[in-house]
């Protein structure tokens, strides 16, 4: 069953405009769409090209994963145009766009948060990836978990580790504030009085995993010397 209600072709208007009106501005959109489409799949044509000799073409490799970053976050943003036109709800649009699901284990005081995969990074000061998408992508998750379970308010101070998994050593980078500074503020929201060093420690970890990804574990302070025993870390603090 469709999670929205269509337009349906014998409504003569729609607010001011006639089904035609939509028809011709939402094929418009379409058209630019598949455009932006076309710009990252000839880029990434070209990408593989100049990774044959990826010392010699860094330039180039750099210049094709930027253009591919900004058409891909054009296609989201015109697929979203888009889905004004089928009368769903600002949420529901959002949601089916952006939203990516997490997996949450509350045990006591301990929450531990899996990630599908590694926080989006940003590689240059003109990386698409911007904190409000990373938002976009996260937060109807733990705005579902939190409103069907509530939460544990860390009224004393706690700690929030991060772990980012690789699945070969190969592939290990740092991970910045950056990214993990969005996940930081909808935690706050929701656990602590704020994010200061009085309330709330942040560690990072990087291991090799089966699979990439980051995983999250909020706990009381005074709990995580037994946490890192057991988990066996090497945490760098953030």
């Amino acid at each position: 069953m469709p999670r929205f209600k269509p337009v349906k072709p014998s409504e003569e208007r729609v607010g001011e405009e006639t089904n035609n009106d939509i028809d011709i501005k939402v094929n418009s959109e379409i058209d630019i769409l598949n455009r932006y489409i076309k710009k990252v799949q000839t880029d990434l044509s070209d990408l593989k090209y100049f990774f044959k000799d990826r010392e010699g073409n860094r330039e180039f490799i750099t210049r094709d994963i930027d253009n591919i970053g900004n058409n891909l976050r054009r296609s989201m943003n015109k697929l979203y145009d888009i889905s004004l036109y089928t009368g769903m709800k600002i949420d529901e649009r959002q949601d089916l766009l952006f939203k990516v699901d997490l997996e949450f284990h509350q045990n006591g005081e301990h929450l531990h948060i899996v990630f599908p995969d590694l926080l989006p990074r940003r590689i240059s000061d003109r990386s698409p990836v911007d904190r409000e998408h990373i938002r976009r992508m996260y937060y109807p998750s733990f705005k579902e978990y939190f409103s069907n379970n509530g939460s544990v308010i860390y009224f004393q101070k706690a700690v929030i580790i991060y772990t980012h998994f690789f699945d070969s050593p190969d592939k290990m980078v740092d991970h910045e504030n950056f990214e993990t500074k969005v996940v930081t503020d909808i935690l706050t929201s929701y656990l602590f009085k704020d994010d200061s060093p009085k309330h709330c420690a942040i560690l990072m970890d990087y291991k090799i995993g089966e699979k990439s990804h980051t995983e999250v574990d909020i706990l009381p302070f005074k709990q995580m010397k037994d946490f890192l025993k057991e988990h066996s870390p090497t945490p760098k603090q953030a």
